[in-house]
């Protein structure tokens, strides 16, 4: 059994985060919209040292589901080692909830870009797994909190400051 080749090793300093998304057209959306996230004017380029910017499927969130999935993981995968390529990026985020569960598409594309080792350290954001996550934890602390004195309706406290 002979193991499949390793890609180069090369320096990995993993500092970035970037998106993989559908379709071209969120490319600037998407960047626009993290850099006034950021604190940084919105611009269709990344304003900061940490964001490495968007790469495109190329595919509509409808194509996603109509394409074949070969072809699907395909673009996936071509997205993912553009973003990943220069060995910067240790968190990539799925940018479409139409693309929860293609995590592990992401994951083989940085094992097939950077090898193994490398791979390993790069982290994939689903935003859908990442969202259900923070909703159990988000339930979990108001029931933490449900037994202490409710508001009144006028009240215009927004955060109990004991709470935290």
């Amino acid at each position: 059994i002979t193991a499949e080749p390793q890609p180069p090793a090369r320096k990995f300093t993993g500092t970035k985060f970037g998106i993989v998304t559908t379709g071209a057209a969120w490319v600037p959306v998407l960047t626009a919209g993290v850099n006034e996230y950021l604190g940084f004017p919105s611009s269709e380029t990344s304003q900061s040292a940490r964001f490495k910017g968007v790469a495109s499927t190329g595919l509509s969130a409808e194509q996603l589901h109509t394409t074949p999935q070969e072809e699907v993981r395909e673009r996936v995968v071509k997205a993912t080692r553009k973003l990943v390529a220069d060995g910067d990026v240790a968190v990539v985020i799925l940018g479409c909830a139409g693309m929860a569960g293609m995590d592990k598409w992401v994951d083989d594309a940085c094992v097939e870009e950077l090898g193994r080792r490398a791979a390993s350290l790069v982290r994939v954001v689903d935003g859908i797994k990442a969202a259900v996550a923070l909703a159990v934890e988000e339930a979990r602390h108001m029931k933490q909190l449900e037994y202490r004195e409710v508001p009144a309706a006028d009240d215009t406290t927004v955060i109990d400051a004991e709470a935290y």
